[in-house]
């Protein structure tokens, strides 16, 4: 069950704001005492604290969502990924590649391709 400050957290993410979608997005990417541990629900609201520029939020995309998990939202996942290794998030820049690159991937631009094979 989660606590007081949860709460205005999921209310606040709810209601739009990005700083509480971040803050969400963070205690279900690492689990807290009245929150269980969930990457999807995590995704969720990174991705949507993202879409208002956050780059803590891409970055956190890049560096802690697996490629199983991004492989479900590939296109619209993509832009995170490629923000976040060129923020310098190398981790990012694997799973970038993979959903650029990999089996039954669209195929990309030759500037996307480029910057995949670095």
């Amino acid at each position: 069950m989660a606590n007081r400050e949860e709460l205005a957290i999921i209310r606040g993410a709810r209601a739009g704001r990005t700083e509480s979608q971040l803050a969400l997005g963070k205690l279900y990417l690492f689990g807290s005492a009245g929150l269980p541990k969930s990457l999807p629900t995590a995704l969720h609201w990174l991705e949507r604290a993202a879409q208002q520029g956050c780059a803590d939020a891409w970055k956190l995309i890049g560096s802690h969502i697996p490629l199983e998990l991004a492989r479900q939202g590939a296109p619209v996942l993509l832009r995170w990924y490629e923000r976040a290794y060129d923020d310098g998030v190398v981790r990012a820049g694997l799973v970038f590649a993979q959903l650029v690159l990999g089996e039954g991937a669209p195929e990309p631009s030759a500037a996307v391709r480029g910057k995949a094979l670095r």
